[in-house]
């Protein structure tokens, strides 16, 4: 985020807060701490709290899987969402990624809903899922985030977000990332270990 011009640059930390802090101070961002890791919509609601008021378009990067988005992704991503007037963009990835449950539907451009794959469907194919990134309009996320009824695990997530707005009939797009690569799940110890070798490679895109 650090390669892209925005009004402000807010990093949620949870677990390690401090230390993740004074490792990477000298970054151009505002930091606050989610003191339970409740879930991501918890953590964005944190980050609210930090939000000038000049902001009206926001962008949420989750950090888990996303190191490797380039730069122009992410502002055509931007691009994307405000040219389009939407409430809600999220970014989606189209690959086998056999640790994703979960499915994007949709028409066109136009988000439908999610469908939860069982465990243990053969998965040979690919499959369309959320990649954590995602643009809101400021106005109707601030009303609706507090609406958001907690998971059994007592986690609220930001795909909840989508459902409200899909029930309310506004405007959802889905912008599939070009390069798939930009994405890489890290659910696996083996998933993990692919991740920080392309890390130290530095095959990382700005």
């Amino acid at each position: 985020l650090s390669y892209l011009t925005l009004e402000q640059k807010i990093v949620v930390v949870g677990w390690m807060a401090n230390e993740v802090i004074n490792k990477t101070r000298g970054f151009e961002v505002e930091w606050v701490i989610q003191p339970k890791q409740t879930g991501n919509a918890d953590a964005l609601s944190f980050g609210l709290t930090k939000l000038s008021n000049k902001v009206d378009t926001i962008l949420v990067v989750q950090a888990d899987d996303s190191a490797f988005y380039r730069s122009e992704t992410l502002s055509g991503f931007l691009d994307f969402h405000c040219s389009e007037s939407a409430i809600v963009s999220l970014m989606t990835v189209k690959k086998i990624e056999k640790t994703s449950r979960f499915q994007i539907i949709r028409e066109g451009n136009l988000y439908r809903g999610i469908i939860k794959i069982p465990e243990g469907e053969s998965r040979e194919n690919s499959v369309e899922f959320f990649t954590g990134c995602v643009c809101f309009t400021r106005s109707w996320l601030e009303k609706r985030i507090t609406n958001i009824q907690p998971s059994d695990k007592g986690e609220i997530s930001i795909p909840a977000l989508f459902e409200i707005a899909r029930k309310e009939s506004e405007k959802i797009l889905v912008y599939q990332l070009k390069d798939s690569e930009e994405w890489i799940g890290i659910n696996t110890k083996e998933q993990l270990a692919g991740a920080q070798k392309k890390w130290r490679s530095r095959e990382i895109y700005y």
